[in-house]
Order: structure tokens, then sequence, then C-alpha cells
């Protein structure tokens, strides 16, 4: 009778399905904000958060990863609507927007939000001391990783529409938020012109 026992138990357990990603649902927050004239901000949400995702159920790392106009800019802003305790600023090397990032690296800066989701706003960490310089059509692949006592505003989105390139790291692997049809609350802002003296993104690594 224990060999049937545990037969039908291993059975139970292999019929039972794999937690799939989730995001929580929670009363829309919609997030406003104003720019200087000369910068640029580069994002794909709409600013309207019905959802919000955190580590394990939604993301373990999440960069956004966006194409920087003509023009010659420095990075100057992290940006995301959060809520949480401190965190660290990730970059990655990805050479596109289809490529999933390779080895994302520490920054150095840091931001922090709110404890609870009613205390997510927009939070800004300036990059600028960093004096990384991009060109028109470079990548900045920029994000956090999480450790499940935060959470990211999401956004709704289209796949194939307005869906924007948020690479996430769930158990391991790599994936666009757009298969959830999900826009993350995560931009950066450039700023025209060039800092006194620019840094290389591979020098900034060697830091750390």
């Amino acid at each position: 009778m224990r060999k049937v026992i545990t037969l039908l138990a291993l059975i139970a357990l292999i019929a039972t399905p794999v937690l799939a990603r989730q995001a929580v649902n929670v009363d829309v927050m919609t997030a406003n904000t104003s720019l200087d004239r000369d910068d640029v901000e580069l994002g794909y949400d709409d600013g309207v958060f019905p959802s919000y995702g955190t580590s394990p159920d939604w993301t373990d790392m999440t960069l956004g990863v966006f194409e920087v106009p003509a023009g010659n800019w420095t990075l100057t802003t992290y940006r995301t609507f959060f809520f949480g305790p401190d965190h660290e600023v990730l970059m990655d090397d990805t050479a596109d927007l289809a490529t999933p990032p390779a080895a994302p690296y520490g920054t150095g800066v840091m931001f922090a939000g709110g404890v609870e989701w009613a205390e997510a706003a927009w939070i800004d960490a300036d990059m600028s001391g960093l004096g990384l310089i991009f060109n028109g059509g470079d990548i900045i692949a920029i994000g956090a990783a999480f450790d499940g006592s935060e959470g990211m505003g999401l956004s709704d989105c289209v796949a194939g529409v307005d869906c924007g390139y948020y690479w996430a790291s769930y158990n391991g692997a790599w994936g666009l938020d757009s298969d959830y049809d999900k826009n993350n609350g995560l931009r950066c802002v450039i700023t025209g012109g060039t800092a006194s003296e620019a840094a290389s993104m591979s020098s900034i690594k060697a830091l750390y």
C-alpha cells in the first residue's frame, strides 16, 4: 500500500503545473514627469500602471534596452516607477534591441523608493557622474536586479504594436516582457552635448 500511495503522490506532483510569471493587478496609478528642454527621455511605457511586477513571480532582473537617436548624448538619469529598498543600477553591453543581455554589471549608482505600492513614484538616479557618451544608433541597456521586496510598475501594451524592449531574467532565462503584453516602468534620460570627460562602458565595468 505504501508503494501505491508514493506512486500516486508522484503522479500528482508531476501533474501540478509550473508557476507562470505573474504581475500583481492593482488600482491604476498614473505617473507624470517633467523634463528640461534639452533632455530626451527614452522609454516605452505610457505612464499608466495598472499592475506591478517583482521577483520571483515576475522577474529577477530587468533591463530596458533603448536606441539612442541621432546626435551626441550623455546618459544623465536612470528613471523607474518603483517601490522598495536600495538597489544598484545595472547596465549591459547589449549589441542591439533584440539581443538578450549577456552579463549585466553594476554601475555603483544606487536608488530607492517607497516601501509599498501606494508610495510608488518615479525614482531618478543620477548617472551623469559616469560620463557615459552615446552617439546616434548606440544601444543603452539599463535596469536593476530584484530580491522580492520591491516592485516596478507595469503598463499594458499590445505586442508588435506598442510594446518595447524590456528584457527580463526569469528563473535564469531571458525573455521579453512584451511577450506578456507589458511595458516596464523603466526609462532613461539623455542630454545633448558632451561631458568634459567621456568614459567607456568597459572602463566603468573595470571599477567594480
